[in-house]
């Protein structure tokens, strides 16, 4: 009797390691972070890629999870990014991986890279995005050596030359986001408001003992130029079904950093 109980357990121990092997094959958990640099970020991506290169049969998953952080977009903003650099900057197609949103703003801001079975079916995450009850700054938009505002070349089809891709472009994930907030509460606002830049830099001028003397400046933004970022920012909106009475335009004035947009909903 006591010979057949072991024979019995050790039948269930190895029918249970054969289902752990079998489930770890089928999903496996390559990389786990929250918030971190964009050189980081790229930087795991890059290992990602190697790794969905080394196993050709296996399928890339991206799951990100909420987390207001600096803004209620954070969460896409780091979605868009990483599909723009699988998209763009490597030889991946649009078939070999997929980005889920999980949670947003229900838990602090996660990011976690799975390797799939190729016939395994990907659940989607519970999103649980949700109009907010009050104002939320809901994204910033920099911009720096220049006014224009990228809306026609969005970010997810851009490559990705440098780690801060976004200052000026404008993400269809982001979008998309934003107007469905909208759509599901008509009688909410947009609020844009612009702050134009008191840049600083500092110049040399050789006196007359031929020292080098520092000076401080400040190179002030044109007024004009608010208008025209306005324009651009308003155009962007109204073309993804934003109506243009739910946007209102407001005059930060001047700050001590470069020129940019908050958008609060």
């Amino acid at each position: 009797m006591k010979k057949i109980i072991l024979q019995i357990l050790a039948t269930l121990l190895f029918s249970t390691t054969i289902f752990a092997q079998s489930e770890e094959q089928k999903i496996k958990l390559i990389d786990e972070y929250g918030i971190c640099p964009m050189e980081e970020t790229v930087a795991r991506l890059e290992q990602f890629t190697i790794q969905l290169g080394n196993n050709p049969t296996a399928k890339g998953l991206i799951k990100i999870y909420g987390g207001q952080g600096d803004s209620f977009a954070l969460p896409y903003i780091r979605g868009a990014i990483v599909k723009a650099y699988l998209k763009n900057n490597t030889i991946l197609t649009a078939q070999r991986f997929t980005v889920l949103f999980c949670n947003i703003n229900k838990q602090p801001f996660n990011s976690k890279f799975f390797l799939i079975d190729e016939n395994e079916k990907i659940e989607p995450c519970e999103e649980n995005l949700t109009v907010p009850q009050k104002t939320v700054l809901f994204q910033i938009l920099g911009f720096y050596e220049d006014a224009n505002f990228s809306a026609e070349k969005l970010f997810e089809d851009s490559k990705i030359y440098s780690v801060d891709p976004v200052s000026n472009m404008y993400s269809q994930t982001v979008q998309n986001v934003l107007a469905k907030l909208y759509k599901e509460s008509p009688e909410s606002k947009i609020y844009l408001v612009g702050y134009l830049g008191a840049n600083f830099f500092e110049s040399a001028k050789e006196n007359s003992k031929g020292e080098y003397e520092k000076k401080e400046n400040r190179n002030l933004d044109k007024p004009k130029m608010l208008t025209k970022i306005f324009r651009e920012v308003e155009t962007a909106l109204t073309k993804n079904g934003i109506d243009k009475s739910g946007i209102v335009k407001i005059n930060g004035g001047y700050q001590d950093s470069t020129k940019n947009i908050e958008i609060w909903f």
